[in-house]
């Protein structure tokens, strides 16, 4: 929760319809007692302000939910830290990761080009830390977490580089992994193996394709293939950390284009094709990679057909959906098997229960809204109107938490089929949902102490 004087992490009980307080962020940490740098007055347009309260992309809780880490960017002569917040003692541990720099990360030498502080008067605006810094990212298993630095490119010509850092939980050291793999960028697109054991990446233009880091070994890098895969959804781990499912697009000796959905081994390299779409002339095709089912470990997977805004453009936007051709399929043991989805007007929402092969799915402009068991389609529960704003499950498959109209979070509990607000107490303040908490009774002594 986030007012105009502090920022509070509360721990919401369901089952009492209960929001309680269990740690505020000390006001140097949530940026309250921050100064604002001094800037020459002509680069005031392109100087973003403070923010009200630490930003949610600055901070991220460990799968268990009991640590917190958050960046505190260098602002008003201080360094860039990264605090590593323990919500179960209060006990806060902070590394510093650049004392000389302002609202710049630090880089790995010889591999980036290094930032410099601007000069005293002189008009150089230092890189804002939200150009720079990419959100922490924990591994699945909590032994650590990663995040992202980007260099943004100085000409049209030029392309961004990243470098990937690594911190072990309990450990101070920030470690740049992949520090000695071939090419200038290491960490775009990085996604952890449910392991926790390897990260994969793209690579820059001299190393084009997917890589992937060993953590056992972290300095260096090894190419599984030389597809780019883009890094917003179209790369999945298998749930045994075995192999990657990806996108990838080609041609035919004929000249078509073809849009296909392959898995590659870690280990080997080799690589198998699960699914290909023939993409027509005048449309563009997406395989979105939805996520696996957690029983049968069946792989949902949209294809995405998209015509253009303007036919007669030509440079035209590919915006508009295709239900004619647009369809999703569940893949098992390498079997691709097509759903119906019941109505395919629009483009659907997808979140898959990580208890049971279940799905919901939302149609939103016609409020149709179910859940689904796989590969079957057994409609569980609705249609339902109840179950059109919320899609975030809970990890035990009971509750499915989202955000109503009015910016409300709210939970429909399956169990008692009933929607209910979090915390209406809370109701008139900026508030960020966290997480689920997978095994809640961790907090127990905690809130017996707390109790009145």
């Amino acid at each position: 929760m986030t007012t105009q004087t502090e920022q509070t992490i509360y721990l919401y009980d369901h089952s009492l319809g209960k929001a309680i307080p269990i740690y505020t962020l000390p006001p140097e940490i949530s940026l309250y007692k921050q100064e604002e740098p001094r800037i020459d007055p002509s680069l005031v347009d392109l100087y973003e302000p403070l923010p009200v309260g630490l930003p949610s992309r600055w901070m991220e809780l460990s799968p268990d939910k009991t640590t917190l880490v958050t960046l505190q960017p260098a602002l008003g002569g201080l360094p860039n830290y990264i605090h590593k917040i323990d919500l179960l003692t209060g006990d806060v541990f902070t590394t510093t990761i650049l004392e000389d720099y302002k609202w710049t990360i630090p880089t790995v030498p010889s591999r980036m080009p290094k930032v410099e502080p601007p000069e005293p008067g002189g008009n150089t605006l230092p890189e804002n830390a939200g150009d720079v810094f990419w959100h922490f990212d924990w591994a699945p298993d909590g032994s650590g977490f990663a995040f992202t630095l980007r260099m943004p490119a100085l000409g049209l010509a030029d392309a961004d580089l990243y470098q990937l850092w690594y911190v072990q939980r309990g450990a101070d050291e920030v470690t740049a992994i992949g520090s000695k793999a071939a090419g200038t960028s290491v960490g775009q697109g990085a996604t952890w193996s449910p392991s926790g054991r390897h990260i994969s990446y793209q690579g820059d233009l001299q190393t084009y394709g997917t890589w992937v880091i060993d953590l056992e070994s972290p300095d260096t890098a090894r190419k599984l293939t030389s597809d780019y895969v883009p890094p917003e959804f179209s790369l999945q781990w298998s749930k045994d950390s075995t192999s990657i499912f990806y996108e990838s697009s080609s041609r035919m000796s004929s000249g078509e284009r073809v849009k296909s959905l392959l898995q590659v081994d870690i280990d080997q390299a080799q690589v198998r094709e699960l699914l290909r779409v023939l993409v027509s002339e005048g449309e563009e095709v997406a395989l979105a990679i939805i996520g696996q089912t957690p029983i049968q470990g069946g792989l949902v997977v949209d294809e995405i057909h998209l015509l253009p805004d303007d036919a007669n453009s030509p440079d035209p936007l590919f915006v508009i959906y295709d239900p004619s051709r647009s369809r999703t399929y569940h893949i098992v043991s390498g079997v691709a098997t097509r759903l119906s989805l019941l109505d395919r007007k629009e483009p659907p929402f997808f979140s898959i229960s990580p208890a049971d092969d279940w799905m919901s799915l939302e149609f939103e402009n016609t409020d149709l809204c179910v859940i689904l068991g796989l590969p079957d389609e057994e409609i569980i529960y609705g249609p339902d109107e109840k179950l059109c704003d919320v899609g975030t499950w809970s990890p035990d498959g009971h509750l499915l938490m989202g955000r109503n109209e009015d910016e409300d979070f709210i939970v429909f509990d399956l169990d008692t089929l009933e929607l209910s607000t979090v915390a209406p107490e809370l109701d008139g303040t900026k508030t960020t949902f966290l997480g689920w908490v997978p095994d809640p009774s961790i907090f127990d002594e905690l809130l017996a102490r707390l109790a009145p």
